[in-house]
């Protein structure tokens, strides 16, 4: 299907009747996944449950469809349900913050997001435990955590929401939490499932080259990183269907390469090809799998056996475990699809999330990942140790 095509579809009054198509398509596509999934050897995966199958592949075709119409959501800077829970976070005031990576377009400045505290604002830091930590940037650990902050970053829907202004935003969360807030860095845990991976890996890279003064997070969650844009342009995704790895993933290869273009911002008009644009796709804030780097943070990820960047991300956490000093953590989901985290409940993966949630607390718990020596990689079946509560003073942020 040729770009021009979805072009056309994308914009009025062809907008408006493909989405009434798309409406009768999914009611079409339920009833035969409904019959046709019955059986197990008809599934994308044997090993999954009717609702699994069902579940994803309606999702795949919904997405499909999305990727046609080229639907960009929008977030909002009101606080709506989210009351007085929801925060103004305004870019910091520190001096020569942003330079760097955080200033290499210069039409892409700082601004403000919103941000909102599950399951409500903390008190003072100073009044939690000191041997608690007191923020985590994080999604999947709400539920072994008493609190979670989760800091919003621009969309690429238009110009001031391309690379970096995600990063940008990245960085003024968490010194966000710092100056203003008044969390002690040391208790913050760093978290970014899907997308969010870049920025939470970015952010920990950041983090270790900059000379502002900042101190360094507790630990860093990644929950099936998407770890390299380059990769989903074409290069990756491409083996990976002509491999037959792709029957399990809901996120197609065109949604990839699209999502990745738009981060990156429009092409230079002047020619077919923009080789800056192109080096910045393989970046190291871009495509952080292409470029191991040495940090003090232990990083613990989790991936789906099941989804289509499985080997990229596997590969990054074996390098990076290889980096003098690292220490890097892994966990793998027998037969799962990306992101069960964000999805995992509609799809039928919650309690796969639960176990995955529970290992990623069992880990942060261990003694001995400060990350000394050469570096250290575990790769995780099921750790079912006893969880005990530790809710006081625990908080989430992401």
């Amino acid at each position: 299907m040729d770009s021009s095509r979805l072009d056309i579809r994308s914009h009025q009054p062809l907008k408006a009747l493909w989405f009434l198509i798309t409406l009768v398509h999914l009611f079409i596509k339920a009833i035969f996944y409904c019959v046709y999934y019955i059986s197990p050897s008809t599934r994308p995966v044997p090993e999954w449950t009717y609702r699994q199958s069902l579940t994803t592949s309606l999702l795949r075709t919904t997405l499909h469809h999305i990727t046609t119409l080229r639907y960009l959501p929008s977030l909002s800077l009101l606080p709506g349900n989210e009351a007085d829970r929801f925060h103004l976070v305004p870019p910091s005031r520190r001096p020569n913050l942003y330079t760097g990576a955080l200033s290499s377009q210069a039409s892409i400045t700082p601004q403000t997001i919103g941000g909102t505290f599950y399951p409500t604002t903390p008190p003072s830091p100073s009044t939690f435990p000191a041997t608690a930590p007191s923020c985590c940037i994080s999604t999947a650990a709400l539920s072994y955590l008493a609190r979670a902050a989760y800091l919003n970053y621009r969309l690429a829907r238009k110009e001031s929401g391309y690379f970096p202004a995600a990063l940008q935003d990245a960085v003024t969360s968490y010194v966000w939490l710092v100056d203003v807030m008044g969390f002690e860095a040391r208790k913050i845990i760093i978290s970014g499932d899907g997308a969010g991976r870049a920025l939470a890996l970015g952010l920990v890279r950041w983090l270790g080259q900059q000379r502002v003064g900042l101190q360094s997070p507790l630990r860093c969650l990644l929950w099936n990183p998407q770890l390299d844009l380059a990769g989903q342009m074409g290069e990756i995704v491409d083996v990976r269907i002509r491999s037959g790895d792709s029957k399990a993933a809901y996120l197609e290869v065109r949604m990839l390469k699209w999502a990745s273009e738009l981060y990156l911002g429009p092409r230079s008009q002047q020619s077919g090809r923009d080789l800056g644009r192109d080096e910045l796709a393989k970046s190291q804030y871009v495509s952080p799998s292409r470029h191991p780097f040495a940090t003090s943070i232990a990083i613990w990820i989790m991936v789906g056996k099941a989804e289509m960047l499985q080997n990229t991300i596997m590969a990054f956490a074996e390098v990076m475990s290889s980096v003098r000093g690292n220490t890097v953590g892994s966990f793998e989901i027998g037969g799962a699809p990306h992101n069960i985290f964000m999805m995992g409940e509609r799809l039928g993966w919650k309690e796969q999330a639960e176990d995955a949630a529970r290992e990623a607390g069992t880990w942060l718990r261990k003694k001995g990942w400060a990350g000394a020596g050469r570096g250290a990689t575990t790769v995780g079946g099921r750790t079912m140790e006893d969880e005990e509560s530790e809710r006081s003073g625990d908080v989430l942020f992401e």
